[in-house]
């Protein structure tokens, strides 16, 4: 037992502590006591009013603010198609709207268009209406008969027609005077009739006129016609009605009315037909042939009326 004893392992104490040195014990006990100190030190608490603990309530009990809600996740595979779908529904209105305002312009300038285009074709058809009526005024007015050519027209007939497209186209107004009669060339008289049916014609000049009354005196010594510086008769005037065209030839449909006062209540009636044909050269209309329902006039070359000029 003894032996066992002896023999047993002595408990193995701890090591020593090794002294602190004096410079670090001293730092270690200073900070302690300092920390003692300030711990030891008493807080001055201050005392406030019943009013002044109200205000800080006031400003301090603020109410509590909802917590803020999580955003959503986004959706990614159902929010693109149809973020496209609203794109493309706005481009596609966008261009209806577009097409829309496009449109109605369109409308308007094809109208504006039209309403010219008929504006000028109507305007393009009275002029042309009235140089025919100009031309055909002067054969109205004489009652000339039916011919087919200018040429079948006898030197009266020519001259007549001559002397009123003269008067017709305001050429008197070239010869003022001071009488009621005006002289005039009688070369201007065969020009004027020549440039009506388009001929070359060289007549043999005489007193023409189909009344006592109104009467177109030859002057033989001046070569020249006496005529009337304001002429008044009441004739047929002619109103054109239809016009057409064919390998250069226009036929011209128109009707005669007599002139009649303003005060009268019914119109005209109609009492001629005729119907010319004429052609255009370098715009000048001119007239190749008539037909007229109008008697055939009784030319008596042998009863020619005297002239006032010529001596007894």
């Amino acid at each position: 037992m003894l032996d066992q004893l002896r023999h047993e392992k002595k408990p193995e104490t701890a090591p020593e502590r090794q002294p602190v040195p004096v410079s670090v014990a001293v730092r270690r006990q200073q900070r302690r006591r300092a920390a003692g100190k300030q711990a030891a030190k008493p807080v001055p608490v201050r005392r406030q009013s019943a009013d002044a603990a109200k205000r800080v309530r006031r400003i301090y009990d603020v109410p509590a603010q909802p917590a803020p809600e999580e955003p959503a996740p986004a959706p990614q595979a159902a929010a693109a198609p149809a973020k496209k779908t609203d794109l493309l529904r706005s481009i596609r209105m966008r261009d209806a709207a577009v097409g829309l305002v496009l449109l109605i312009l369109a409308c308007i300038g094809a109208a504006s268009l039209i309403s010219a285009a008929s504006k000028a074709a109507k305007a393009h058809k009275a002029e042309k209406n009235t140089a025919l009526t100009q031309c055909i005024l002067p054969l109205c007015i004489m009652d000339m008969p039916s011919f087919s050519s200018p040429e079948e027209l006898t030197d009266e007939q020519f001259l007549t027609a001559a002397v009123w497209a003269y008067i017709t186209d305001g050429r008197l107004s070239e010869h003022p005077t001071d009488t009621n009669l005006c002289t005039v060339p009688a070369a201007e008289i065969a020009a004027a009739g020549n440039a009506r049916f388009g001929t070359a014609r060289k007549p043999q000049y005489r007193t023409i006129g189909f009344t006592d009354a109104l009467r177109f005196y030859y002057d033989a010594d001046q070569d020249s016609y006496l005529l009337p510086a304001d002429p008044r008769y009441f004739a047929n005037l002619p109103e054109v009605i239809s016009c057409t065209e064919q390998n250069g030839l226009y036929t011209i449909s128109a009707v005669c009315r007599p002139e009649q006062p303003a005060w009268y209540q019914t119109g005209a009636p109609v009492v001629r037909n005729p119907v010319f044909t004429m052609q255009q050269d370098h715009g000048t209309w001119q007239i190749c042939a008539l037909q007229s329902d109008a008697p055939d006039a009784q030319n008596d070359d042998e009863t020619e009326p005297d002239n006032p000029h010529d001596d007894e």
